[in-house]
């Protein structure tokens, strides 16, 4: 999705104070330059507490503290640059997570995060952040700058609690969850040689692994180490991904992961099944926020206006690498789930040096050559690549449903890659290039961390390929993609682009059928009024007249399982209809069409097929 977003200030360059912790605080060497107010507490029992006051004039750009304990002490290392103004927010920090002894300089850890208060807010950036380094904020609280003279501008104060100690709590409380999700996981299983039973080897040897990491919980929990249990979380998780993946299985998929969970290839066929037959309506982020409300995993724009969810609920990686709250969006993937609904996560990837995801926003001198390029194994920020994907792997590996078993994820990595808009785009890199990235994509996911929850999805965008055939110009391969899906707006009235959509969607649903794929209207929705500064839906007739009745012009165009609209933010930025909209009649014909599914109409879509 090519979204309008306001533009971030230059990166602060931050007056530095250098403090020791250890004891009493010696705020002499600060300087003069700039009035700073600050005041930092004396570590104690492995608790670090900062309170940052506004020291930023019209001539310096940032302020930064840093906080140093002793080898000794258990607190953690924070160095910290905020500026948040007019509605911009600049964070820029390196933390060292505590360690006992010795070990706390074992450990350097650096996130990078550049945020938006409008969009992410300070608190989620700054709670992001923390959660990349394995620290716990406990609290953050924040007032106006009570020096702020007139002809200066506004800022806002931070007040930050970072706990050593707590994120030991934490983790033990995650481990103790991995293994109770273990155990059921393991209960449920059954022995046997049909279909989603296991050997007796397998069950019995999946329990021992999750019986000693139990033994040694009261040990982790007594050492306080937090790399050994970070370590014991891990394992859990890939052991019980090791033992999904034992599943027997006599349902043939076309999925590249020859090792999927049952769920995952019921869902596959299900969805396979489904096509020509019935439309499932998607949303992305549908109970992450609407017009005028955040973050209620019951509530959603479209089911205040027709009391249903959608069957599909779209959520974006960028949440889990670079600000947004993991936590949160685990929760709500989750329970997407467990009310019977599809999830898939495509990806806003941020560029290595954490700029943006927009191509044109990134400075022309960031990177010699490509940043695609760069990504590659013999690339400048391969390390960094990876580091993102396995946050992402993990993520995605710690999901799990009631049973214990890994929620299926439809993975849209790299969309509308045709396009000039991001920096994965054909005009910054070469097609081999691209390819040889989603490739690597795929193989260190599937097959480095071993994840058999993934359906991966190729989406190129509409507006930039002519032909059915321009489909492939720039493609993986039919063993690196699962899903054929394709991104279409709508620019003009629905009967103006209805032949254009008509005509994309029978060349793709011909292309996914000739090479054994799903085919999906992975995103759209309206943007007539796009170039009047907004994206409101302004077709109050859109979703019967032009989405369902494209969908509806023969046998072709039903070939696609489902479509799924872009997202609600507010007033001037959403794609479905909510409470008093002028679409709100339109949407609910739409609703009770018989060929639309909602939620309420795909129960059993993660069950075996018939």
């Amino acid at each position: 999705m090519l979204r309008a977003v306001s533009s971030v200030a230059t990166l602060c360059l931050p007056l530095l104070m250098n403090l020791s912790v250890s004891g009493a605080i010696d705020a002499s060497s600060v300087s003069k330059s700039v009035e700073t107010e600050y005041e930092v507490t004396e570590v104690k029992d492995g608790l670090a507490i900062a309170v940052l006051r506004n020291g930023v004039s019209e001539e310096s750009s940032g302020l930064q503290l840093e906080i140093s304990p002793q080898v000794k002490s258990r607190a953690p290392v924070l160095e910290l640059s905020l500026l948040c103004k007019d509605g911009d927010a600049i964070i820029d920090l390196t933390i060292r997570g505590g360690r006992k002894g010795e070990a706390n300089f074992r450990k350097v850890v650096k996130a990078r995060a550049h945020a938006q208060v409008l969009e992410f807010g300070c608190d989620a950036a700054l709670a992001s952040i923390a959660d990349r380094v394995d620290l716990k904020i406990e609290s953050i609280e924040k007032e106006a700058d009570p020096t702020t003279e007139v002809d200066r501008p506004e800022y806002v104060v931070h007040y930050l609690r970072f706990s050593g100690e707590s994120v030991i709590e934490q983790s033990i409380s995650e481990l103790a969850t991995a293994l109770e999700k273990g155990k059921i996981l393991a209960s449920r299983a059954e022995v046997g040689s049909g279909e989603g039973q296991f050997k007796p080897n397998a069950i019995k040897n999946y329990s021992k692994v999750l019986d000693r990491t139990e033994a040694r919980l009261d040990r982790l929990h007594r050492r306080k180490d937090f790399a050994q249990i970070s370590d014991a979380i891990a394992k859990v998780y890939d052991q019980m991904t090791l033992f999904e993946s034992r599943a027997q299985s006599s349902i043939s998929t076309e999925l590249i992961d020859q090792g999927a969970t049952c769920e995952t290839r019921y869902l596959y066929s299900n969805l396979k099944e489904i096509s020509g037959k019935r439309l499932i309506y998607g949303m992305q982020d549908a109970t992450g926020y609407g017009v005028g409300w955040r973050n209620d995993n019951d509530r959603s724009d479209v089911k205040d206006v027709c009391g249903d969810f959608p069957g599909v609920f779209g959520w974006d990686a960028m949440n889990i690498t670079m600000g947004g709250g993991a936590d949160t969006l685990k929760s709500q993937i989750e329970s997407a789930y467990r009310m019977g609904g599809i999830n898939t996560i495509s990806w806003h990837a941020y560029d290595p040096l954490g700029h943006t995801f927009y191509a044109e926003e990134i400075p022309d001198t960031a990177y010699d050559g490509s940043i695609v390029a760069s990504l590659l194994p013999d690339g400048m920020y391969h390390d960094e690549y990876v580091s993102r994907l396995r946050k992402v792997g993990s993520f995605m590996k710690h999901l799990r449903g009631p049973d214990g078993e890994s929620i299926p994820i439809i993975f849209r990595p790299f969309h509308e890659h045709n396009g000039f808009w991001f920096w994965w785009g054909k005009d910054y890199c070469s097609p081999e290039d691209f390819v040889s990235l989603w490739r690597f994509t795929v193989e260190y996911l599937r097959d480095e961390m071993e994840l058999r929850n993934l359906i991966y999805v190729f989406s190129p965008d509409t507006s930039m390929y002519g032909e059915a055939e321009e489909f492939f110009d720039i493609y993986p391969g039919d063993e690196y993609v699962d899903v054929f899906g394709i991104d279409g707006y709508w620019m003009k009235t629905p009967e103006e682009d209805k032949p254009y959509l008509v005509d994309k969607l029978k060349g793709l649903v011909a292309n996914a059928r000739g090479r054994g794929k799903l085919a999906v209207l992975s995103e759209t929705g309206d943007k007539f009024d796009y170039e009047n500064g907004g994206e409101r839906l302004a077709n109050h007739e859109w979703f019967t007249k032009g989405l369902l009745a494209s969908v509806l012009t023969d046998e072709s165009t039903r070939g696609i399982a489902f479509a799924m609209t872009w997202r609600n933010d507010n007033p001037n930025h959403h794609f479905n209809p909510y409470p008093d909209h002028p679409s709100v009649p339109d949407f609910l014909d739409f609703y009770k069409h018989p060929y639309t599914a909602f939620l309420q109409d795909i129960p059993g879509i993660y069950d075996k097929p018939e």
